[in-house]
């Protein structure tokens, strides 16, 4: 990956209907595809709440058992 691009992992959310329902119409209204519109609200509620910006952690992998052959 380039130096200076930013690194974004996928997420998955479950959200109240009607709350995916103003989701839907937001995006039209602000011209803004659903995950600017969500990275944005999320990003202003840290911001307000004095939560720090910190540099993402690289993930561990998950240790996983090996078979052992019989």
């Amino acid at each position: 990956m380039p130096k200076g691009t930013p690194v974004q992992r996928k997420v998955g959310f479950t959200f109240p209907a009607d709350l995916v329902e103003r989701l839907e119409e937001a995006k039209w209204e602000l011209r803004k595809n659903k995950a600017e519109i969500v990275i944005e609200a999320v990003e202003e509620y840290l911001d307000r709440h004095g939560i720090k910006k910190t540099k993402a952690q690289p993930r561990e992998r998950p240790r996983t058992r090996r078979r052992m052959s019989a």
